[in-house]
């Protein structure tokens, strides 16, 4: 009865240790940091698409640092749609 407490009681802290790094580093966060660097100086002309574009200004977010939303609406590069 024992073994089976504590057996269960590991495989619940093992759930809740991934859990929580799953919250903390979801894992499509990866492509996000492929897309764009948030410390170069990049313009519409540095993505093929306005959704990769799109992509860096939400992640580098929440201040446009790239200044890709020049009508400040949240849709950037839009001249590449």
């Amino acid at each position: 009865m024992l073994k089976k407490v504590l057996v269960g009681g590991i495989v619940l802290v093992i759930l809740l240790i991934i859990i929580t790094l799953w919250i903390i580093f979801p894992f499509d966060s990866v492509s996000d940091v492929e897309v764009c660097s948030c410390t170069e100086d990049l313009d519409c002309g540095d993505f093929n698409t306005q959704e990769d574009a799109q992509v860096c200004f939400e992640y580098c977010g929440p201040e446009d640092v790239h200044r890709l939303d020049g009508n400040k609406d949240g849709v950037v590069c839009e001249s590449l749609e």
